[in-house]
């Protein structure tokens, strides 16, 4: 009974349609013409396709769908020359699975496992589509997207074939072999990220069940194609017209929630071609938002950086709502490396900056929504555009709409956009915070010295970063920040303080030695070298600037003389220029230095009041003729006369 139990044949494994897609751009410099890129897995070489089109992302991309039975199957891509022998195999490598990160500042836990790549197929699998790339020394799988049946009972050859005897495992598919086949009602989408167990996330989080709710199977495979990533607007076109898909069909998704087949597009499709993709699907009635919803795909295609596809979403016939989904704040944090296309993907400012106008001239609103107590405006800021120019005219944008108490405006965290200009998200000091910090200020950015909900101002954080350095914090003092009000400088130090000029108790024969200070507090040793830098440097030249443009109109005034002006004649008559150019100024009272911005009293009441002294006698001496001049023969031209002639003490 034993031997007859043992002959008798064996049910067929379930069997499974996969599609491998490998992105094989590091080998490609290796490769000769005939070459070819090959899948080994279950002990058989099968030839991947060529790439076809010009598609950037999928310029190196090389895709072959054969039929895997379940369990875990390990697999690995080849170099085939024109004859099919293997010239070149990828180098195996250890497959590390992050289970967490240690506590306590403790190290990463993880585990190695079977070497190579694997692919894993469940009973209730569905389809399977693996996306890899790399190649040697870095191979790596990117994601793989897993289609399951909501009920495994569902499953058959039949539901996964057109025939119901499935092909040999381990072959290479044919689209004769792999038509469409009825799909169940309710189907679960799982992506497997694999380079997310890198930083401890569980790669099965990102599931999706969706519910097509009696669609028709045309309307399921232009779904399954989408969410595949493998379609462009001319097949779907085809799908629409010709084999009766809806695009105007409402799936449900986990929780119930509504979704449309543009969302899909935005959530899974990873070509260069979804804009086209879209502005088919909307031209066809697919709605942009499910009715009482924000327009979900609008949202990720801002998250993403995708702007075509945003742009595609904010023509005014398909009204996609972009109220309550906070775009500004994915737009301004958008951009990276684009995991669907392979491709890093840094952000274009003038297109960012076109977006941000489109999406604010739709509705307004959108440019006070808080984030994590934040507005946008504190997140462009701490995020800032590339180009400086667009930077500019960014804040400019948000001034011209908001008025200019924005730049002013407080976050969660008591936090300016002076603040988060000059400080990052993780409290590092921003690389090119200058044309942001001069813009805010050129719009009446203040409060400085204001603490935030935590009493820290921004020149004691700044002083505290890790990567503060003196010349930070001088430009910052040169702004009029306060080191009274920062708190960095305890009793303690009072007696060091004293040798600093400006102090009470200045002693000019023993200068500031910074090195004295304490190495342990970094902080305040920072901020006293770059207040003694202030002190020494900073105000002398910031004094003479503030003198040389109060007097520019009195010097200019000498300087746009024509006519030689006759001192000795009784009264003094003066050219008509002359006098055309003291109507408009009074150098002896308009003549008033701008304030050396000074955060600290008395010092900067008493700088400013002697500077502002020195410009008023300065104004009036030029235009007092000098015992020199009186000398002078009356022939002398008066800009010879005006220049090089010593001023009356």
């Amino acid at each position: 009974m034993a031997s007859s139990a043992s002959e008798q044949p064996q049910a067929p494994s379930h069997v499974v349609p996969v599609t491998f897609k490998e992105d094989a751009g590091y080998c490609a410099p290796r490769m000769e013409p005939g070459d070819a890129v090959a899948l080994i897995i279950g002990g058989k070489v099968l030839k991947m396709a060529r790439p076809t089109g010009i598609d950037v992302a999928r310029q190196h991309t090389w895709t072959l769908s054969a039929a895997v039975p379940t369990g875990d199957h390990v697999y690995c891509y080849a170099i085939v020359g024109p004859d099919g022998r293997i010239k070149q195999r990828e180098k195996k490598r250890a497959r590390r699975q992050y289970s967490g990160f240690g506590l306590g500042g403790g190290s990463m836990i993880c585990s190695t496992s079977q070497e190579g790549r694997s692919v894993c197929v469940d009973a209730d699998t569905l389809f399977v589509v693996v996306s890899d790339s790399g190649w040697d020394p870095m191979p790596s799988s990117r994601y793989t997207t897993v289609w399951h049946a909501q009920d495994t009972s569902q499953v058959s050859s039949s539901s996964v074939w057109s025939s119901p005897q499935p092909p040999a495992p381990f072959t290479a598919l044919t689209t004769t072999q792999s038509p469409p086949a009825p799909w169940p009602d309710q189907v679960q989408i799982r992506r497997f990220d694999h380079n997310a167990s890198a930083f401890g996330r569980n790669p099965r989080d990102s599931a999706t069940t969706i519910a097509f709710n009696g669609a028709s199977q045309a309307t399921r495979q232009l779904a399954k194609s989408i969410v595949c990533g493998d379609i462009k607007a001319a097949a779907a076109r085809c799908m629409i017209q010709q084999y009766g898909a809806d695009p105007k069909v409402i799936t449900a998704t986990n929780g119930g929630a509504a979704r449309t087949l543009i969302d899909l597009v935005a959530e899974y499709h990873g070509g260069n071609d979804t804009d086209d993709l879209v502005r088919l699907l909307l031209a066809a009635g697919c709605p942009a938002a499910v009715d009482g919803q924000c327009a979900i795909a609008l949202s990720r295609a801002a998250k993403k950086g995708d702007w075509d596809l945003v742009e595609a979403m904010l023509v005014p016939q398909h009204a996609a709502a972009v109220g309550g989904q906070k775009l500004l704040h994915a737009v301004a944090q958008a951009g990276g490396y684009d995991n669907d296309r392979r491709v890093f993907r840094p952000l274009q400012p003038q297109g960012v900056l076109s977006v941000i106008k489109s999406i604010a001239d739709r509705d307004a609103s959108v440019l006070t929504e808080v984030e994590d107590g934040m507005q946008p405006i504190h997140r462009f800021c701490q995020h800032p555009l590339t180009d400086p120019e667009c930077q500019e005219l960014l804040i400019d944008f948000f001034v011209a709409k908001l008025g200019r108490d924005v730049v002013n405006v407080v976050d969660g965290e008591g936090k300016r956009p002076l603040w988060h200009a000059y400080l990052d998200e993780m409290n590092t000091i921003q690389q090119n915070y200058s044309t942001t910090v001069t813009r805010l200020l050129h719009h009446g950015a203040q409060h400085l010295d204001t603490p935030n909900s935590d009493g820290v101002t921004l020149l004691r954080k700044l002083a505290g970063s890790t990567d503060a350095t003196k010349d930070v914090l001088v430009r910052l003092l040169e702004r009029g920040a306060s080191v009274s009000a920062a708190g960095l400088v305890p009793p303690r130090h009072g007696r060091r303080l004293q040798t600093l000029p400006g102090v009470c108790g200045y002693r000019p024969d023993r200068p500031y030695d910074d090195e004295r200070s304490d190495d342990s507090e970094t902080a305040e040793k920072t901020l006293i070298a770059a207040y003694s830098h202030f002190l020494n440097k900073s105000i002398p030249q910031l004094a003479m600037d503030a003198i040389n443009k109060a007097l520019e109109p009195s010097r200019g005034i000498m300087a746009s003389l024509t006519q030689r002006i006759p001192f000795r004649t009784e009264p003094t008559i003066l050219p008509p220029d002359a006098l055309v150019c003291i109507n408009k100024k009074n150098p002896t009272k308009d003549s008033s230095p701008p304030p050396i911005p000074i955060g600290d009293s008395p010092i900067g009441g008493r700088i400013n009041t002697a500077v502002g002294r020195y410009v008023a006698e300065a104004a009036r001496i030029i235009c007092t003729p000098s015992e020199e001049m009186e000398k002078q023969p009356e022939t002398a031209h008066p800009s010879q006369q005006g220049r090089g002639v010593p001023l009356r003490p």
